[in-house]
Protein backbone atom coordinates (compact mmCIF):
# COMPACT_ATOMS: atom_id res chain seq x y z
CA UNK A 1 0.00 0.00 0.00
CA UNK A 2 1.22 3.50 -0.72
CA UNK A 3 2.54 5.12 2.51
CA UNK A 4 -0.08 7.44 3.96
CA UNK A 5 2.39 10.30 4.31
CA UNK A 6 3.14 10.37 0.60
CA UNK A 7 -0.54 10.89 -0.14
CA UNK A 8 -0.73 14.28 1.55
CA UNK A 9 0.26 15.92 -1.70
CA UNK A 10 -2.84 14.42 -3.32
CA UNK A 11 -5.26 16.35 -1.15
CA UNK A 12 -7.40 18.90 -2.91
CA UNK A 13 -9.10 21.26 -0.49
CA UNK A 14 -12.42 22.59 -1.70
CA UNK A 15 -11.48 26.24 -1.44
CA UNK A 16 -8.33 25.66 -3.53
CA UNK A 17 -9.78 23.13 -5.94
CA UNK A 18 -12.13 25.40 -7.82
CA UNK A 19 -9.48 26.76 -10.17
CA UNK A 20 -8.30 23.26 -11.03
CA UNK A 21 -11.79 22.05 -11.79
CA UNK A 22 -11.87 19.68 -8.80
CA UNK A 23 -14.70 19.96 -6.34
CA UNK A 24 -15.88 18.09 -3.27
CA UNK A 25 -19.16 19.55 -2.05
CA UNK A 26 -21.76 18.59 0.49
CA UNK A 27 -25.36 19.70 0.87
CA UNK A 28 -26.77 21.13 4.06
CA UNK A 29 -28.59 17.88 4.85
CA UNK A 30 -25.53 15.67 4.47
CA UNK A 31 -26.70 13.68 1.45
CA UNK A 32 -23.75 13.72 -0.91
CA UNK A 33 -24.19 11.34 -3.82
CA UNK A 34 -21.48 10.09 -6.17
CA UNK A 35 -21.70 8.71 -9.68
CA UNK A 36 -19.25 7.72 -12.36
CA UNK A 37 -19.53 7.26 -16.09
CA UNK A 38 -17.65 4.05 -16.83
CA UNK A 39 -16.63 5.18 -20.30
CA UNK A 40 -15.33 8.64 -19.38
CA UNK A 41 -12.66 9.94 -16.99
CA UNK A 42 -15.07 12.12 -15.06
CA UNK A 43 -17.76 11.45 -12.49
CA UNK A 44 -20.66 13.48 -11.14
CA UNK A 45 -21.08 14.23 -7.45
CA UNK A 46 -24.69 15.23 -6.76
CA UNK A 47 -25.84 16.37 -3.36
CA UNK A 48 -29.50 16.13 -2.42
CA UNK A 49 -31.05 17.58 0.71
CA UNK A 50 -33.94 15.80 2.31
CA UNK A 51 -35.65 17.20 5.37
CA UNK A 52 -36.23 14.91 8.33
CA UNK A 53 -39.70 13.96 9.49
CA UNK A 54 -41.47 17.14 10.55
CA UNK A 55 -44.38 19.18 9.29
CA UNK A 56 -42.33 22.35 9.57
CA UNK A 57 -39.27 21.47 7.52
CA UNK A 58 -38.14 23.34 4.43
CA UNK A 59 -38.34 22.03 0.87
CA UNK A 60 -35.79 19.77 -0.82
CA UNK A 61 -32.98 21.05 -3.00
CA UNK A 62 -30.13 19.47 -4.91
CA UNK A 63 -26.73 20.80 -5.97
CA UNK A 64 -24.46 19.06 -8.48
CA UNK A 65 -20.96 19.53 -9.79
CA UNK A 66 -18.26 17.52 -11.54
CA UNK A 67 -14.88 16.26 -10.36
CA UNK A 68 -12.09 14.50 -12.19
CA UNK A 69 -12.13 10.81 -11.41
CA UNK A 70 -8.77 9.31 -10.42
CA UNK A 71 -7.43 6.87 -13.04
CA UNK A 72 -7.03 3.17 -12.43
CA UNK A 73 -10.43 2.04 -11.15
CA UNK A 74 -11.33 -1.56 -11.98
CA UNK A 75 -14.62 -2.38 -13.71
CA UNK A 76 -16.70 -4.76 -11.60
CA UNK A 77 -20.45 -4.34 -11.19
CA UNK A 78 -20.71 -7.12 -8.57
CA UNK A 79 -17.75 -6.78 -6.19
CA UNK A 80 -17.80 -9.03 -3.14
CA UNK A 81 -17.41 -7.38 0.26
CA UNK A 82 -15.07 -9.82 1.96
CA UNK A 83 -14.92 -8.34 5.46
CA UNK A 84 -17.58 -7.14 7.94
CA UNK A 85 -18.11 -3.38 8.05
CA UNK A 86 -18.65 -3.34 11.83
CA UNK A 87 -19.08 -5.61 14.86
CA UNK A 88 -22.57 -7.01 14.29
CA UNK A 89 -22.95 -8.11 17.93
CA UNK A 90 -23.03 -4.42 18.87
CA UNK A 91 -25.79 -3.55 16.37
CA UNK A 92 -29.45 -3.56 17.37
CA UNK A 93 -30.93 -3.55 13.84
CA UNK A 94 -30.49 -1.98 10.41
CA UNK A 95 -33.05 -0.24 8.25
CA UNK A 96 -33.88 -1.22 4.67
CA UNK A 97 -33.54 1.24 1.80
CA UNK A 98 -36.39 3.41 0.61
CA UNK A 99 -37.24 5.51 3.62
CA UNK A 100 -39.32 8.51 2.59
CA UNK A 101 -39.28 10.69 5.69
CA UNK A 102 -36.25 9.14 7.41
CA UNK A 103 -33.69 10.75 5.12
CA UNK A 104 -31.85 9.63 2.00
CA UNK A 105 -33.63 6.65 0.38
CA UNK A 106 -30.28 5.14 -0.65
CA UNK A 107 -28.97 4.86 2.89
CA UNK A 108 -29.33 1.98 5.28
CA UNK A 109 -29.41 3.31 8.83
CA UNK A 110 -27.38 1.22 11.28
CA UNK A 111 -28.67 1.43 14.87
CA UNK A 112 -26.18 0.62 17.63
CA UNK A 113 -27.09 -1.02 20.91
CA UNK A 114 -27.23 0.89 24.18
CA UNK A 115 -25.19 0.33 27.33
CA UNK A 116 -26.71 -0.25 30.76
CA UNK A 117 -26.51 3.48 31.49
CA UNK A 118 -28.53 4.27 28.37
CA UNK A 119 -25.68 5.61 26.26
CA UNK A 120 -25.05 4.27 22.78
CA UNK A 121 -22.14 1.92 22.29
CA UNK A 122 -19.17 2.99 20.21
CA UNK A 123 -18.81 0.46 17.40
CA UNK A 124 -15.88 0.01 15.00
CA UNK A 125 -16.16 0.95 11.33
CA UNK A 126 -14.18 -1.26 8.94
CA UNK A 127 -13.48 -1.26 5.21
CA UNK A 128 -15.56 -4.16 3.82
CA UNK A 129 -13.55 -4.38 0.58
CA UNK A 130 -10.40 -3.01 -1.01
CA UNK A 131 -11.36 0.50 -2.05
CA UNK A 132 -10.17 4.09 -2.40
CA UNK A 133 -11.02 6.85 0.05
CA UNK A 134 -12.13 9.79 -2.09
CA UNK A 135 -13.84 12.30 0.17
CA UNK A 136 -13.57 13.44 3.78
CA UNK A 137 -16.11 15.78 5.33
CA UNK A 138 -15.64 16.99 8.91
CA UNK A 139 -18.39 19.23 10.25
CA UNK A 140 -20.52 20.02 13.26
CA UNK A 141 -23.86 18.24 13.42
CA UNK A 142 -26.50 20.06 15.42
CA UNK A 143 -28.65 17.85 17.67
CA UNK A 144 -30.73 20.59 19.25
CA UNK A 145 -30.98 20.23 23.04
CA UNK A 146 -28.36 17.46 22.86
CA UNK A 147 -25.82 19.93 21.48
CA UNK A 148 -23.57 19.94 18.46
CA UNK A 149 -20.75 17.53 17.72
CA UNK A 150 -18.16 17.31 14.92
CA UNK A 151 -18.53 14.16 12.80
CA UNK A 152 -16.93 12.70 9.71
CA UNK A 153 -18.43 11.50 6.47
CA UNK A 154 -16.21 9.17 4.42
CA UNK A 155 -16.78 8.47 0.73
CA UNK A 156 -15.11 5.61 -1.11
CA UNK A 157 -14.89 4.08 -4.57
CA UNK A 158 -14.74 0.27 -4.68
CA UNK A 159 -14.86 -0.18 -8.47
CA UNK A 160 -15.53 2.05 -11.46
CA UNK A 161 -19.24 1.44 -10.85
CA UNK A 162 -19.60 1.00 -7.07
CA UNK A 163 -19.27 3.69 -4.39
CA UNK A 164 -19.61 3.45 -0.59
CA UNK A 165 -20.34 6.01 2.10
CA UNK A 166 -20.16 5.93 5.89
CA UNK A 167 -21.65 8.92 7.69
CA UNK A 168 -21.92 10.14 11.30
CA UNK A 169 -18.51 8.82 12.39
CA UNK A 170 -17.21 11.06 15.22
CA UNK A 171 -13.81 9.36 15.58
CA UNK A 172 -11.56 8.29 12.71
CA UNK A 173 -8.10 6.81 12.54
CA UNK A 174 -5.25 9.29 12.80
CA UNK A 175 -4.19 9.05 9.16
CA UNK A 176 -7.71 9.94 8.01
CA UNK A 177 -7.89 12.86 10.44
CA UNK A 178 -4.51 14.10 9.17
CA UNK A 179 -5.78 14.11 5.58
CA UNK A 180 -9.13 15.70 6.37
CA UNK A 181 -10.00 19.23 7.49
CA UNK A 182 -8.12 20.21 10.64
CA UNK A 183 -11.05 22.22 11.99
CA UNK A 184 -14.69 21.11 11.80
CA UNK A 185 -16.81 23.27 9.52
CA UNK A 186 -20.07 24.87 10.57
CA UNK A 187 -21.76 23.26 7.57
CA UNK A 188 -21.34 20.05 5.59
CA UNK A 189 -20.63 21.73 2.27
CA UNK A 190 -16.89 21.87 2.88
CA UNK A 191 -14.56 18.87 2.70
CA UNK A 192 -11.47 17.55 0.96
CA UNK A 193 -11.01 15.32 -2.04
CA UNK A 194 -8.31 12.65 -1.67
CA UNK A 195 -7.26 9.42 -3.36
CA UNK A 196 -6.08 6.92 -0.75
CA UNK A 197 -6.16 3.11 -1.08
CA UNK A 198 -7.72 1.23 1.82
CA UNK A 199 -7.51 -2.52 2.42
CA UNK A 200 -10.47 -4.75 3.28
CA UNK A 201 -10.73 -5.17 7.04
CA UNK A 202 -8.85 -1.95 7.81
CA UNK A 203 -10.17 0.00 10.79
CA UNK A 204 -11.50 3.41 9.77
CA UNK A 205 -12.90 4.73 13.04
CA UNK A 206 -15.58 4.39 15.69
CA UNK A 207 -19.14 5.65 15.97
CA UNK A 208 -22.05 5.69 18.38
CA UNK A 209 -24.37 7.03 15.68
CA UNK A 210 -26.26 10.28 15.90
CA UNK A 211 -26.95 11.72 19.32
CA UNK A 212 -30.67 11.60 18.60
CA UNK A 213 -31.20 8.06 17.33
CA UNK A 214 -27.90 6.28 17.80
CA UNK A 215 -27.81 5.41 14.09
CA UNK A 216 -25.14 5.88 11.44
CA UNK A 217 -25.29 5.58 7.66
CA UNK A 218 -24.11 2.91 5.24
CA UNK A 219 -24.76 3.70 1.58
CA UNK A 220 -23.83 1.94 -1.66
CA UNK A 221 -24.38 3.42 -5.13
CA UNK A 222 -24.01 1.10 -8.12
CA UNK A 223 -24.10 2.91 -11.46
CA UNK A 224 -24.53 -0.33 -13.34
CA UNK A 225 -27.88 -0.91 -11.60
CA UNK A 226 -30.19 2.07 -12.22
CA UNK A 227 -33.44 1.98 -10.27
CA UNK A 228 -36.81 1.78 -12.01
CA UNK A 229 -38.90 4.94 -12.13
CA UNK A 230 -42.07 5.55 -14.10
CA UNK A 231 -40.55 8.77 -15.48
CA UNK A 232 -36.75 8.68 -15.28
CA UNK A 233 -36.40 12.35 -16.25
CA UNK A 234 -37.82 13.39 -12.87
CA UNK A 235 -35.12 11.63 -10.86
CA UNK A 236 -31.94 13.64 -11.22
CA UNK A 237 -30.22 12.80 -7.93
CA UNK A 238 -27.93 9.80 -7.77
CA UNK A 239 -29.35 8.67 -4.42
CA UNK A 240 -32.67 8.02 -6.17
CA UNK A 241 -31.11 6.50 -9.28
CA UNK A 242 -28.37 4.17 -8.12
CA UNK A 243 -28.89 3.27 -4.47
CA UNK A 244 -28.35 -0.45 -3.89
CA UNK A 245 -28.62 -2.79 -0.90
CA UNK A 246 -25.19 -2.78 0.78
CA UNK A 247 -25.79 -6.15 2.45
CA UNK A 248 -26.22 -7.98 -0.85
CA UNK A 249 -22.52 -7.45 -1.54
CA UNK A 250 -21.60 -9.74 1.35
CA UNK A 251 -21.80 -13.53 1.24
CA UNK A 252 -22.32 -16.52 3.52
CA UNK A 253 -22.80 -16.11 7.26
CA UNK A 254 -21.91 -12.42 7.20
CA UNK A 255 -24.73 -11.65 4.76
CA UNK A 256 -27.11 -13.85 6.77
CA UNK A 257 -26.24 -11.89 9.92
CA UNK A 258 -27.05 -8.57 8.25
CA UNK A 259 -30.35 -9.90 6.97
CA UNK A 260 -31.19 -10.97 10.52
CA UNK A 261 -30.56 -7.38 11.57
CA UNK A 262 -32.85 -6.20 8.76
CA UNK A 263 -35.61 -8.45 10.08
CA UNK A 264 -35.04 -7.07 13.57
CA UNK A 265 -36.06 -3.62 12.29
CA UNK A 266 -39.63 -4.89 11.80
CA UNK A 267 -39.61 -4.55 8.05
CA UNK A 268 -41.90 -6.76 5.99
CA UNK A 269 -40.91 -5.33 2.62
CA UNK A 270 -40.09 -7.39 -0.43
CA UNK A 271 -37.19 -7.54 -0.95
CA UNK A 272 -36.27 -7.44 2.71
CA UNK A 273 -33.54 -4.86 2.12
CA UNK A 274 -36.02 -2.56 0.39
CA UNK A 275 -35.53 -0.57 -2.80
CA UNK A 276 -34.37 2.96 -3.45
CA UNK A 277 -37.35 3.58 -5.75
CA UNK A 278 -40.90 3.37 -4.44
CA UNK A 279 -42.48 3.72 -7.91
CA UNK A 280 -44.99 1.04 -8.85
CA UNK A 281 -46.53 1.69 -12.27
CA UNK A 282 -50.32 1.97 -12.35
CA UNK A 283 -50.57 2.66 -8.60
CA UNK A 284 -50.15 5.65 -6.30
CA UNK A 285 -46.91 4.28 -4.83
CA UNK A 286 -43.78 6.30 -5.43
CA UNK A 287 -43.03 9.82 -6.57
CA UNK A 288 -45.33 12.46 -8.08
CA UNK A 289 -44.49 15.90 -9.40
CA UNK A 290 -45.99 19.18 -10.60
CA UNK A 291 -45.03 21.10 -13.74
CA UNK A 292 -41.40 20.53 -14.65
CA UNK A 293 -40.39 19.57 -11.12
CA UNK A 294 -37.65 17.04 -10.44
CA UNK A 295 -35.91 15.74 -7.34
CA UNK A 296 -33.64 18.76 -7.75
CA UNK A 297 -36.30 21.48 -7.86
CA UNK A 298 -39.99 22.21 -7.62
CA UNK A 299 -42.81 20.38 -5.87
CA UNK A 300 -42.96 16.64 -5.33
CA UNK A 301 -45.00 14.11 -3.38
CA UNK A 302 -43.77 10.72 -2.15
CA UNK A 303 -45.96 7.92 -0.84
CA UNK A 304 -45.12 4.34 0.08
CA UNK A 305 -45.04 1.66 2.73
CA UNK A 306 -41.94 1.53 4.93
CA UNK A 307 -41.38 -0.88 7.82
CA UNK A 308 -44.89 -1.26 9.34
CA UNK A 309 -46.41 2.07 8.33
CA UNK A 310 -47.47 4.18 5.37
CA UNK A 311 -45.57 7.42 4.94
CA UNK A 312 -46.30 10.48 2.85
CA UNK A 313 -44.12 13.52 2.26
CA UNK A 314 -45.19 16.57 0.23
CA UNK A 315 -42.50 19.10 -0.63
CA UNK A 316 -43.74 22.33 -2.20
CA UNK A 317 -41.71 24.90 -4.13
CA UNK A 318 -42.50 27.30 -1.30
CA UNK A 319 -43.86 26.67 2.13
CA UNK A 320 -43.23 24.02 4.81
CA UNK A 321 -42.81 20.33 4.14
CA UNK A 322 -45.83 18.15 4.97
CA UNK A 323 -45.38 14.56 6.15
CA UNK A 324 -47.34 11.93 8.01
CA UNK A 325 -46.95 8.32 9.06
CA UNK A 326 -50.04 6.13 9.21
CA UNK A 327 -49.49 3.08 11.45
CA UNK A 328 -53.08 1.86 11.24
CA UNK A 329 -53.91 1.58 7.55
CA UNK A 330 -53.58 -1.85 5.96
CA UNK A 331 -53.85 -0.47 2.42
CA UNK A 332 -50.47 -0.60 0.71
CA UNK A 333 -50.14 2.30 -1.76
CA UNK A 334 -48.74 -0.22 -4.25
CA UNK A 335 -52.19 -1.85 -4.38
CA UNK A 336 -54.21 1.33 -5.08
CA UNK A 337 -54.85 1.29 -8.83
CA UNK A 338 -56.48 3.56 -11.44
CA UNK A 339 -60.02 4.55 -10.47
CA UNK A 340 -59.45 3.90 -6.77
CA UNK A 341 -59.10 6.29 -3.84
CA UNK A 342 -57.49 5.99 -0.42
CA UNK A 343 -56.87 8.21 2.58
CA UNK A 344 -54.10 8.02 5.17
CA UNK A 345 -53.94 9.83 8.51
CA UNK A 346 -51.81 10.06 11.62
CA UNK A 347 -54.72 11.49 13.59
CA UNK A 348 -53.53 15.07 13.34
CA UNK A 349 -53.30 15.31 9.54
CA UNK A 350 -54.50 13.40 6.48
CA UNK A 351 -53.60 12.80 2.84
CA UNK A 352 -56.36 11.77 0.41
CA UNK A 353 -55.41 10.28 -2.98
CA UNK A 354 -57.51 9.62 -6.08
CA UNK A 355 -55.67 7.90 -8.97
CA UNK A 356 -57.14 9.32 -12.17
CA UNK A 357 -54.81 7.54 -14.61
CA UNK A 358 -51.44 5.82 -14.60
CA UNK A 359 -49.78 9.21 -14.93
CA UNK A 360 -52.13 11.56 -13.05
CA UNK A 361 -53.38 11.72 -9.47
CA UNK A 362 -55.51 14.09 -7.43
CA UNK A 363 -54.42 14.64 -3.85
CA UNK A 364 -55.62 16.70 -0.90
CA UNK A 365 -53.96 17.19 2.48
CA UNK A 366 -55.25 18.80 5.62
CA UNK A 367 -55.57 18.66 9.38
CA UNK A 368 -57.62 16.15 11.33
CA UNK A 369 -58.85 12.71 10.33
CA UNK A 370 -59.73 11.43 6.88
CA UNK A 371 -62.74 13.00 5.12
CA UNK A 372 -65.44 10.83 3.56
CA UNK A 373 -64.48 11.85 0.03
CA UNK A 374 -61.89 13.84 -1.90
CA UNK A 375 -62.11 17.48 -0.75
CA UNK A 376 -62.84 20.10 -3.38
CA UNK A 377 -59.51 21.79 -2.64
CA UNK A 378 -57.11 19.31 -4.18
CA UNK A 379 -53.97 19.39 -6.33
CA UNK A 380 -53.10 17.45 -9.45
CA UNK A 381 -49.83 15.53 -9.47
CA UNK A 382 -48.17 13.73 -12.36
CA UNK A 383 -45.49 11.11 -12.84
Amino acid sequence: MTPRSTLLSGIVVLLLATAAGLYYLRSSSENLQASTATTTPTSTYAFSTYASSSKLQSSNTTVSTTVTQPPGCQHNITPVFTRPFTNATMIQFVYPLGGISTGSPARSYVFVKTASNGSHLFVPVYAPVNMTLQGITYAYRNYGPLGARPEYRLDFQATCEVFLTFDHVPTVEGWIASLGPSVPANNTRTGVYVSVPVQAGELLGYTDGTRVAGSWDFMVLNHAKPAFHVNDSRWTSDQYRYGDCPYDYFTGDVKATYYTLLSASGTTTTPLCGKVSRDVAGTIAGGWFQGNSTTAQGSRLMVGKFLNYIEIVVSQTSGPLFDIRDYRSVVDPATVTVGQSVCYSDGASYAYFDLVSQLSMRAATGTGGCPAQLPSQYQVWNR
